[in-house]
């Protein structure tokens, strides 16, 4: 049987213009012990300066994940009983203004954004895991060489964000069966001086056997604050890396890979599909 991870590199559909805006990969780890301000400064300038990456912002930090599946109750952002981090989570951007860098003493992620520019092109993923796994090791060396202990991942994640204007697969959000049919149902009979106005919510689905989960979230929104709204389409896939899980970040991220690309192509309309210049290629 073809397993998930085995299936990342397999022939799949692939798009000319898919709504992607956004592609992430990301890690959570053990926490760094002793991490403190001064190695914020020391990572980006000994790291990450000559590399092109610019300071963005500072933010509150992410919480510690879980994927936990030995409860009945669904838990999908179960923080786990680990000691508070103290610190923030520092944001840079590469000279391009297309990829976006987030550490913190916790977790690494790595994203691709789609911007105005004509020459960005979205990269495929593989392209993207290997950009991932040189910024990785960077981290590694520098907690090494500054005695903050060994990297340890505990916890893998693949997001991506699909934005899709209204046009010819919608207009209104009664309309959405129309580009996600195994979702939404067509609107029979409105009730009597009501209209759908809208919809957000998630689907969970487990990566058996229990190897993580992916969520569908769905939604109305602005994209970068700017009219029209889009129909926002987040797939994103997490799970534990260790005895609960896969061995290894590699094997989450084509894991994850495969699951969204798989439930994507499962809920999506072919008449979406079409629109979006669907093909197989290797």
């Amino acid at each position: 049987m073809t397993t998930l991870q085995e299936d990342a590199n397999v022939i799949r559909p692939l798009y000319d213009r898919p709504p992607v805006s956004e592609t992430l990969l990301g890690v959570q780890f053990k926490p760094l012990r002793g991490f403190g301000a001064l190695h914020y400064g020391l990572y980006w300038h000994n790291c990450l300066s000559e590399l092109g990456w610019l300071p963005e912002q500072d933010a509150p930090l992410f919480p510690r994940y879980a994927e936990s599946f030995e409860n009945s109750q669904l838990r999908p952002n179960q923080s786990k009983p680990e000691e508070q981090i103290v610190g923030v989570r520092i944001s840079l951007k590469n000279e391009a203004g297309d990829r976006l860098l987030q550490f913190q003493p916790d977790k690494l992620y790595y994203s691709w954004q789609r911007t105005d520019s004509v020459e960005n092109q979205r990269p495929h993923y593989a392209e993207l895991k290997k950009e991932f796994g040189t910024l990785f090791r960077t981290l590694t060396d520098f907690a090494t060489e500054n005695e903050l202990g060994p990297i340890q991942p505990d916890l893998w994640e693949v997001k991506y964000l699909n934005m899709v204007p209204p046009g010819s697969l919608w207009s209104e959000p009664h309309d959405w069966h129309q580009v996600l049919p195994s979702l939404f149902q067509p609107t029979v009979s409105p009730v009597d001086g009501l209209r759908f106005a809208t919809f957000e919510g998630e689907w969970y689905y487990e990566i058996q056997p229990q190897l993580g989960r992916v969520r569908i979230r769905v939604a109305k929104m602005l994209l970068n604050q700017k009219p029209p709204p889009m129909l926002y389409i987040r797939l994103l896939a997490r799970g534990e890396i260790g005895e609960k899980g896969l061995p290894d970040w590699p094997a989450g991220f084509d894991a994850g890979h495969a699951a969204c690309n798989k439930l994507f192509n499962a809920v999506t309309s072919p008449k979406s599909q079409n629109e979006w210049g669907i093909h197989h290629d290797s």
